[in-house]
């Protein structure tokens, strides 16, 4: 297709204008363009057409991407690359994780809106070096990356922030007591510390109040009351009864790691208040957590603090590693509009190891350092790596055009 109709139908509109409509008029042009005669196919070509433009439009790259062809083909390959990498994040048209081969039909669809507006007579293809048949390098660095994270064996997939925020709004309003606010309260200290299953839950079938996991001391394994800490501003220590009492005057929690894997027993973490957003704050979950536990046991030692009242039988029961599958498969589900049968595998891969992994996955989107990232997570190897995608995007300057892309519309 020649840019001249689109150029022509700009020009007759107000200058003011033509930046704001450009978008949504070459959605309009790439749906008369077909793709295939089969009619779904074709409604999921140009969906993902739609979907480049809306990338395009809001990493601040649409004004000087038309006309294609005053864009060199090196740019046009690493254009690819990004757009190949923000899709591997779940940017995808069902906001969810999607293969590698299906990214590269998104590229494949992106790559011909390029060609179809790309006046240039060499007949060259974004996706490929000029008479090469393969991948450009910088694209086939990101599906490699991909492919090679898709193939880990039992992965897990990454508990994210959006999957906490949506488990929190539909907790929002169970009873204090409940499974759902204890899981809560505890999905979201646990993401942040990256904690172990074992570190704070019990394995499956052992939900009942008589019978936790027990350490090589034959010590509770999960956290007891005597492992947190509060402290107010000059690091003053704060009774239990104190922070309870004046939840605003603690600023930070101490937690401690009585034993662990990589064997360092008695490590302890400190955490500090989000001021920035309650949401998320490690400080006000910790008091509801403990809170929620002296009401049930009082100032009791030795006793996991994973607890909640069953709604059935009202018998306290100890959070489990089934409880913790329920709880996070049901909100992978709603988020990711999973179906039950034909994603069934993909369901299965969120259980409680995926909060470890989104720890990794999160801190290394915002720019941590390995060194940073090990030392945090409390890692003795460098094993975290295999739950990260080595993606260029994962810096913090990328990850606020991410959270900007974010708010496109759901097609």
């Amino acid at each position: 297709m020649s840019c001249g109709k689109r150029t022509r139908i700009l020009e007759s509109l107000p200058p003011e204008s033509r930046t704001l409509i450009a978008p949504s008029l070459d959605a309009v042009f790439q749906c008369e363009m077909g793709a295939s005669d089969k009619t779904k196919q074709l409604g999921r070509v140009r969906a993902m057409r739609i979907h480049f433009i809306w990338f395009l439009r809001q990493h601040h790259l649409y004004g000087s991407f038309f006309p294609v062809n005053k864009l060199p083909l090196e740019t046009l390959n690493y254009l690819m690359a990004s757009y190949a990498a923000h899709l591997g994040t779940g940017h995808t048209l069902s906001a969810r994780l999607v293969k590698v081969g299906t990214i590269k039909t998104y590229i494949a669809a992106a790559a011909s809106l390029c060609m179809a507006f790309d006046d240039d007579s060499s007949g060259r293809d974004p996706r490929k070096m000029l008479g090469e048949s393969n991948l450009s390098p910088p694209l086939k660095r990101v599906c490699d990356e991909l492919k090679r994270w898709e193939d880990i064996p039992d992965r897990r997939e990454p508990w994210t922030v959006a999957l906490q925020l949506l488990f929190q709004t539909n907790a929002a309003d169970a009873v204090w007591s409940s499974k759902e606010a204890v899981l809560s309260d505890w999905f979201g200290v646990i993401q942040l510390a990256g904690g172990r299953r074992g570190e704070w839950a019990q394995d499956r079938g052992r939900g009942l109040i008589t019978n936790p996991d027990l350490n090589a001391r034959g010590d509770p394994a999960a956290f007891c009351l005597q492992d947190i800490n509060f402290f107010a501003s000059g690091k003053k220590k704060l009774t239990v009864a104190q922070a309870l009492a004046t939840p605003k005057a603690v600023e930070t929690v101490l937690l401690k790691w009585r034993m662990q894997k990589n064997g360092d027993h008695g490590e302890e973490k400190q955490f500090s208040r989000n001021e920035d957003d309650p949401k998320l704050c490690v400080i006000l979950k910790w008091i509801n957590i403990v809170r929620r536990f002296v009401k049930f046991f009082g100032y009791k030692h030795n006793v996991p603090m994973a607890v909640y009242r069953h709604d059935d039988t009202n018998n306290l029961c100890y959070i489990s590693s089934a409880d913790i599958e329920d709880g996070m498969q049901r909100t992978a589900i709603e988020l990711y509009e999973l179906d039950t049968q034909r994603d069934k595998d993909d369901i299965k891969r969120f259980s409680a190891h995926s909060l470890r992994v989104g720890a990794c996955v999160i801190l290394q989107a915002l720019g941590f350092q390995d060194h940073q990232i090990q030392q945090l997570l409390r890692w003795k190897s460098d094993k975290w790596r295999t739950y990260t995608r080595n993606l260029f995007i994962m810096t913090k300057k990328h990850n606020r055009a991410v959270f900007e892309a974010s708010k496109m519309p759901n097609f």
